[in-house]
């Protein structure tokens, strides 16, 4: 294949919902050919062998190509799984910014652990099939590249024939409840309703929890609980590993039971984790991922857009008393998700009728 050039565009988060597309800042038009080489690269990997999606994804990592690849029941690796292991393999323990703040709490309890040296302008190329030329990491591929290569990391996505290209931080994926999201406990009955089941979620999915190998070496804020609340009930969930290391995720807990009961239709999602009320608890993206899928079941379902609130609350393990609220949504907790969308208009209206048929069992 002969080498391809692209036209380039930045990522610059959402404006009334939809990406922002500026031009490259000066440090990202230095970078052009290197975002050429990388994409190229990608273009080229043979990586890829998606036995059961079809959903062929090429990437490129620091001159490696990567791809996913399918194995087991519907199980996959993802392309930024092969290309962070394909770095650590050539570089070693790498970051593309500062240390990670998962690193620097593991670090307090394990000094000998081996901590990243930094790789400036480190590049992740992903040939992009989505109708509106982005490539969206799932949840699970964020939480990988966040705690494993950082915000800073670039990100370059484009067609494998040339054309318009996409460049973007990791960070732009990524959001993190602010100052801005706090809300009062002591304002209206609704703050009111949420502690008291903040409390309730906190025992509950401890109750739930299924954890032998905790360390202390975890961040607090993530040893979170959830609460899924529909029309119809509520569901907990805690947090389960075993010994292979492939944990579910609170949040995938609670949603599995709703699904379970065949109750599609979200309200709000509750989160608690032990905390001073300082920081809202950090929220893997995988559930995120997730609880995106299951509220996009109910609105294609309705045939409404809605954009349901998500509630974080930190907990006094002690007291089971809230010590911090705060207030999201379903897709501003997601900026930019990988979802069912993403494999066209003839599956999304498979994936619409399949859950209106299970609706009837």
């Amino acid at each position: 294949m002969p080498e391809q050039h692209w036209e380039y565009v930045a990522v610059a988060g959402k404006r009334n919902g939809k990406p922002n597309f500026p031009p490259l800042n000066r440090e990202q038009q230095k970078l052009i050919p290197a975002f050429d080489d990388a994409l190229n690269v990608a273009a080229q990997s043979e990586v890829s062998h998606p036995i059961y999606s079809g959903y062929r994804v090429k990437e490129s990592i620091s001159g490696l190509p990567a791809g996913n690849i399918s194995y087991g029941k519907k199980r996959a690796l993802h392309g930024e799984e092969v290309a962070v292991a394909n770095i650590y393999s050539k570089e070693g323990i790498v970051s593309a910014s500062e240390l990670p703040l998962i690193l620097r709490n593991i670090a307090t309890y394990n000094p000998a652990i081996a901590l990243p040296k930094i790789i400036p302008n480190l590049i992740l190329a992903i040939i992009a099939h989505d109708p509106d030329g982005m490539a969206k990491p799932c949840g699970n591929c964020l939480d990988l590249l966040r705690d494993k290569l950082g915000r800073s990391l670039n990100v370059v996505f484009g067609a494998s024939g040339g054309g318009e290209a996409k460049v973007a931080k990791l960070g732009d994926f990524l959001f993190e409840v602010g100052r801005e999201h706090r809300i009062s406990l002591r304002a209206r009955e609704g703050p009111n309703l949420i502690a008291t089941l903040a409390g309730q979620t906190f025992s509950e999915g401890t109750r739930l929890t299924d954890d032998a190998y905790v360390s202390k070496a975890e961040a607090l804020s993530r040893n979170y609980n959830a609460l899924v609340v529909t029309n119809k009930g509520k569901y907990y969930g805690g947090y389960e590993c075993l010994c292979d290391y492939h944990p579910i995720y609170a949040g995938r807990d609670a949603i599995r039971q709703a699904r379970r009961a065949h109750d599609y239709f979200l309200r709000y999602a509750l989160f608690t984790a032990p905390g001073p009320g300082n920081n809202p608890p950090d929220i893997m993206y995988m559930d995120r991922q997730h609880l995106m899928e299951y509220a996009l079941i109910g609105d294609l379902e309705t045939g409404r857009e809605g954009d349901k609130p998500v509630y974080l609350a930190s907990i006094d393990p002690q007291r089971k008393a809230v010590t911090g609220l705060w207030q999201t949504s379903v897709r501003e907790f997601l900026p930019f998700p990988f979802s069912p969308i993403n494999f066209g208009e003839e599956f999304v209206s498979h994936f619409k009728e399949y859950y209106r048929r299970r609706k009837r069992f």
